[in-house]
């Protein structure tokens, strides 16, 4: 589970390196993945 929210984080990455800021919700609906695997994937981003 650990590689596939790393792999999550690099294409919230990517999509907010074009994109900007945007809310968990809208990248949940852009990358086609589930809020909670974002929000998750965002952490991963942080640490």
């Amino acid at each position: 589970m650990i590689h596939e929210i790393s792999i999550i984080a690099r294409s919230v990455l990517s999509y907010m390196k074009v994109n900007g800021g945007t809310t968990i919700h809208e990248l949940s609906q852009q990358l086609s993945e589930g809020e909670r695997r974002i929000a998750m994937a965002v952490g991963w981003l942080i640490c």
